[in-house]
């Protein structure tokens, strides 16, 4: 059996709308059985973030380079690149 490491978390603090905390907090007691809690929805949301930075990094690099991604060649390199730089 191989054990893996838990990511190590780091401790924040930090301000949000007061609204947006109600929500967060309202749900966080709906959901109390299901284990879920204020620091798990903030994880979650900056996962749905780094994510959204990706696609759009992508989407403009992507349309800035059309004309070079129809060679071969550099659409090769570019796939393996970015094989490397975006696993987690």
């Amino acid at each position: 059996m191989i054990l893996t490491a838990k990511p190590t978390k780091e401790k924040v603090t930090v301000s949000v709308d007061a609204e947006l905390l109600h929500i967060v907090d309202t749900y966080v007691q709906e959901t109390k059985e299901a284990g879920v809690s204020r620091s798990s929805i903030f994880e979650q949301a900056l996962h749905l973030w780094k994510q959204a930075t990706r696609d759009s990094f992508d989407e403009t690099y992507y349309a800035q380079n059309a004309s070079a991604l129809k060679d071969d060649a550099w659409t090769a390199v570019t796939t393996e690149a970015a094989k490397h730089i975006w696993k987690e």
